[in-house]
């Protein structure tokens, strides 16, 4: 019956509460003191890289983009090699890097050889520049029949994407559609076969032949070009300044955590 005990260990409790709430109370108002000195420098911070604009952003892509090839390839030197051509037929047609590089790496990783991954992207692009579609989903597909054989369903995509594959075996090997279709169904087409019809469609004397360099010379395909120039100037500029400021954002970030 006698609680007093517990009621002297309550009221101990309240005032041990007590001031630990005072020593928070103290605590907080030093603490948004310093979190509103220190979310002023950020801010500083931010407007001085905002400052940089597009130069660091452009920068920053391209070496999040050498660093995939690079881990894709399994070598800087030739990772860096292969960009620079990509970067080279970017700059020369009125595809942007950046869909150019997807359709790249799609390949890559697919199992495509990185020599001739360049050849490849140059026919789908010539094909792609008619077709509007993008140069990505065309490297798709020319991987599935690389790796799995040429299929109708896959024949189908490819025609929806402006490569009229069966009309093109048909007419290279002197046999009817029908013959074709059969053909494909029983597997008897491979990347072979749809390498020489890319290169009867886009290489010499090819509907589409320099279709890629006809659409450079657009309007369109020069603002797009002119938008690659500019990007590959940003690069050129940006890596530098990345590199310099990199130490210091890492010295602020090991600051932030202690």
């Amino acid at each position: 019956g006698d609680a007093s005990s517990l009621r002297q260990a309550l009221d101990e409790i309240k005032g041990e509460v007590g001031k630990v709430k005072s020593s928070v109370d103290s605590l907080a108002g030093r603490f948004v003191v310093a979190f509103a000195a220190v979310k002023a420098a950020i801010a500083s911070v931010r407007s001085a890289f905002s400052t940089l604009g597009s130069i660091s952003e452009e920068a920053a892509k391209m070496e999040q983009t050498g660093l995939a090839f690079k881990v894709m390839m399994r070598d800087a030197a030739t990772a860096a090699e292969y960009v620079a051509k990509l970067r080279r037929y970017a700059a020369e047609t009125p595809f942007e890097f950046g869909d150019i590089s997807d359709a790249a790496k799609t390949l890559l990783a697919m199992g495509t050889e990185a020599e001739k991954s360049v050849e490849v992207i140059r026919k789908l692009g010539d094909i792609a520049s008619v077709s509007g579609k993008p140069l990505k989903d065309l490297a798709f597909l020319y991987a599935k029949v690389q790796n799995a054989g040429l299929t109708n369903e896959v024949a189908e995509s490819l025609e929806m994407q402006g490569v009229p594959i069966r009309r093109l075996l048909a007419e290279m090997k002197g046999i009817s559609f029908e013959e074709v279709f059969q053909g494909i169904s029983k597997r008897q087409f491979d990347v072979s076969d749809l390498d020489a019809a890319l290169e009867k469609l886009t290489g010499p004397g090819g509907l589409l032949e320099n279709m890629t360099k006809l659409q450079s010379q657009t309007f369109s395909g020069a603002l797009s070009t002119l938008t690659d120039n500019f990007s590959a100037l940003a690069v050129e500029l940006g890596t530098p300044l990345n590199a310099a400021i990199l130490p210091v954002m890492q010295e602020l970030s090991s600051y932030m955590e202690t």
